[in-house]
């Protein structure tokens, strides 16, 4: 009888579809973090990890309000969407905008085929993350506000990091002054500040990470206005650090550990510094959960 039982419940767990649709939900994320990682871009691989998790955890979250009612039309065209997206990706010898949109296109496909056409605005939050980490480029976010910015000061990111990296080492000491915008004088060296060092890169990261931010937490008014400010601003002031450090390094003909910090794994801190100082400066802006409407009450998982 106990035998018979737990066959039973066996039998009922593989033909719960929810349990399917968490397998190919999982392989999914594994096979898009496995590709990033494949490219050797650490930043689309951190922020894609980051992201696919803060996603996962959306749903599972709210896993006892949502509606699973598939139907023949949209299991058909997600399966054909993710068929022609594999193939896609075959033919793909390095990463690219169709790799950042890969996400998107397996998020919507596995809500069609959880909830179908008419439960898509169940996912709304979750999709319009995966739209975020879509944006094409890695700059994409950050190349707009540049030319923004460059419209109104005259200046652009590469000469404002310059200047701002000047100042910071002036502060502390080091005597350096700036030429032509880029060129970085100092007592030993003449460092130039090239146009991938102008921190695009890491402000178009916490830009993104703001958007998701104020997609996953619930806000205060002042925090829906200042948390992408804050990113810029923090992405801008950690990379002139940055690049007041490099600096410093060259001027001391250190080159192994300039080496480390520029393009070895120690390039990577800067960014994890902005996105832990960015969740220290942006936590109070979170609503607490007594301020928040209640939750809509649990209903019952179509079959």
């Amino acid at each position: 009888m106990l035998d018979s039982f737990k066959r039973n419940d066996t039998l009922k767990l593989a033909l719960d579809s929810r349990y399917w649709l968490l397998a190919l939900a999982a392989g999914l994320m594994l096979f898009h973090l496995a590709l990033t990682d494949q490219t050797g871009d650490m930043k689309g691989f951190s922020i894609s990890l980051i992201f696919w998790g803060a996603i996962a955890s959306m749903v599972w979250d709210k896993q006892e309000t949502l509606r699973f009612r598939t139907s023949l039309s949209a299991s058909l065209f997600a399966t054909t969407l993710l068929i022609l997206t594999f193939w896609k990706i075959l033919q793909i010898s390095s990463g690219g905008i169709f790799v950042q949109a890969v996400p998107l296109i397996f998020g919507f496909s596995l809500a069609l085929i959880a909830s179908s056409w008419r439960g898509l605005g169940q996912y709304r939050k979750e999709l319009l993350a995966f739209a975020v980490l879509a944006l094409p480029g890695e700059r994409f976010l950050a190349g707009n506000i540049e030319s923004l910015v460059q419209s109104i000061t005259g200046y652009s990111f590469t000469m404002l990091t310059a200047a701002a990296a000047t100042f910071g080492l002036n502060l502390v000491g080091i005597r350096t002054f700036l030429d032509n915008g880029v060129y970085m004088h100092l007592s030993r060296s003449i460092v130039r500040v090239h146009e991938g060092c102008s921190g695009a890169g890491i402000i178009d990261f916490l830009l993104r990470l703001s958007f998701l931010f104020l997609i996953i937490f619930t806000t205060t008014r002042l925090g829906k206005y200042l948390a992408p400010v804050i990113a810029i601003l923090l992405g801008f002031l950690v990379n002139s650090f940055r690049v007041a450090v490099m600096a410093y390094l060259i001027n001391d003909f250190n080159t192994e550990t300039f080496d480390y910090w520029h393009v070895g794994s120690g390039s990577q801190i800067f960014g994890a510094i902005g996105v832990i100082l960015f969740g220290l400066i942006c936590f109070p802006f979170i609503k607490s959960e007594s301020s928040q409407p209640a939750a809509e009450p649990p209903v019952d998982h179509g079959t």
